[in-house]
């Protein structure tokens, strides 16, 4: 089994890699669009021009920062059975078997993990922000999000794997030096073994 600070420290590799191309993708686009237009001459394109092509392009970087990181992760551990940052640090992801994933499996477990993170998020900026101010939802909200942490802490620690690889029926192993170190704990036992 990979141990977890590989793992985030997998992730974070993986999730600057994707900042950075999107913010890449996103000022390329603003220069080539914007660029040429000097800030003292305000009717260099048309009124509402620039405004259109930025709301075009934050549009668009919204997409792709939605379903890019999808792509990432699915065609990484489909293909390779690792993304980049997984690569670096030497884990691989394989079937509960020991097998390569399907790309099915791959699709489930990208798309569990990647969706799965803005919903606290968007919850709890839901009710700090929402105009009816009391402490009670304040409170409430802090309680509820630590019992999400701690509820998905606990399920790590018993299933030994996190939700998005029991959903995907995955686990992450870390790759040792010339064959990989298998923790055969999720292998399930034939018939004939028992």
């Amino acid at each position: 089994m990979a141990l977890l600070g590989r793992r985030v420290a997998a992730r974070f590799i993986d999730g600057w890699l994707l900042g950075f191309a999107l913010v890449a993708f996103w000022g390329f686009g603003f220069i080539l669009v914007a660029g040429d237009c000097p800030s003292d001459n305000p009717s260099c394109y048309p009124e509402g021009f620039v405004a259109a092509v930025i709301l075009v392009l934050a549009g668009t970087a919204l997409f792709l920062g939605t379903v890019s990181p999808i792509l990432y992760d699915f065609i990484g551990v489909a293909r390779w059975e690792k993304t980049v940052g997984k690569s670096a640090l030497g884990l691989r992801v394989i079937r509960v078997d020991g097998a390569h994933p399907r790309w099915c499996q791959c699709l489930v477990r990208a798309a569990t993990f990647w969706l799965s993170l803005p919903v606290p998020a968007v919850a709890i900026y839901a009710v700090l922000t929402s105009p009816v101010t009391s402490d009670r939802w304040e409170s409430l909200t802090l309680i509820l999000s630590l019992l999400c942490i701690a509820g998905a802490a606990i399920f790590a620690l018993l299933q030994r794997r996190f939700f998005h690889d029991w959903v995907a029926r995955t686990h992450v192993v870390r790759v040792g030096f010339g064959r990989d170190q298998v923790d055969n704990t999720f292998v399930p036992k034939s018939a004939s073994e028992e």
